[in-house]
C-alpha cells in the first residue's frame, strides 16, 4: 500500500497535472509507436485536458477510452464523452472511442465496449492499457465502481452495466480488473474531503470504500491532490 502523494495549490494544479501528463504520454511514446489511454469524466480532469490539447504531442499515435459512462442522450450535461469531445478531443487527432450511441441499447452498449476494450494488447490474458486516470467520489468511488453495487465483482468481464440505486441510475463502467492490470493509474482529486478519505484508505483500519480495493493490490499509485 505505497502512497504516492503529489500535492498542488488551487492556483498551480491544472497547469502542474497538464505537465505530468504530457510527460508521461511523451514517455510512454518513446516506448511504443501507440498508446491507450483511459478517461474519466467529471469536472476535475476537462481544465487538465482543455490544457492539454494545446501541447505539442503525437496524437496520432495515442487512443483514447472512457473509463465509465452515464447511461444519458449525448446532448446531455451529463454524458462524459460528450463533455471530453468538446474540450479536448475536438482538439486533437487521436482516435477516440466512445461507450454509448445516441438512442442505444445500453445492455448493447456495454456489450460491444466489452469487446473493444478485450482487442487491447493483454497481459496475462487481462486488456492493459498504458495508463488510466481515474477520479473518486466522496463515497469512494471511482470509475463508476460504486458502493454495494455488482459491478464491484465483476471479474469475468472488462466492461459492465451497472446499476446504481442511490442515484438511481445506470452507469456503463470498466471494471477491477481492467483498472488493477494497467501500467499507470493515477488519481486526480481535489477536495478537503477527498483528502480526509486518501488518508482513512492507508490507514490501519480503512473503510471499505470501493478505492480500496485498487490501493492495496495495484502498485505505486500516484494521487494528484489539493
Amino acid at each position: 500500500m505505497r502512497k504516492i502523494l503529489k500535492r498542488y495549490t488551487e492556483d498551480t494544479y491544472d497547469d502542474s497535472v497538464c505537465n505530468e501528463i504530457e510527460s508521461k504520454l511523451i514517455s510512454l511514446l518513446m516506448q511504443s509507436d501507440k498508446i491507450n489511454v483511459a478517461l474519466s469524466g467529471g469536472n476535475t480532469p476537462l481544465p487538465i485536458l482543455k490544457l492539454l490539447a494545446e501541447r505539442k504531442i503525437n496524437w496520432n499515435k495515442i487512443q483514447f477510452y472512457l473509463v465509465d459512462e452515464r447511461c444519458v442522450l449525448y446532448d446531455s450535461d451529463e454524458c462524459n464523452y460528450t463533455n471530453l469531445k468538446k474540450v479536448f478531443f475536438d482538439k486533437i487527432s487521436a482516435k477516440v472511442f466512445p461507450i454509448t450511441l445516441n438512442n442505444e441499447n445500453y445492455k448493447a452498449a456495454s456489450l460491444k465496449y466489452n469487446q473493444v476494450i478485450d482487442s487491447l494488447p493483454k497481459k496475462n490474458e487481462i486488456p492493459q492499457f498504458d495508463l488510466v486516470l481515474l477520479g473518486m467520489g466522496n463515497d469512494g468511488h471511482t470509475a463508476s465502481l460504486f458502493p454495494r453495487t455488482k459491478a464491484l465483482d465483476a471479474m469475468d468481464a472488462w466492461v459492465v452495466l451497472n446499476e446504481v440505486p442511490k442515484l438511481e441510475t445506470l452507469r456503463i463502467t470498466i471494471t477491477f480488473p481492467v483498472i488493477l492490470n494497467a501500467k499507470n493509474v493515477w488519481v486526480l482529486s481535489k477536495g478537503e474531503d477527498k483528502n480526509k478519505i486518501i488518508d482513512n484508505l492507508y490507514s490501519k483500519e480503512p473503510r471499505n470504500y470501493p478505492m480500496l480495493k485498487i490501493v492495496e493490490e495495484f502498485d505505486n499509485l500516484k494521487w494528484y491532490i489539493i
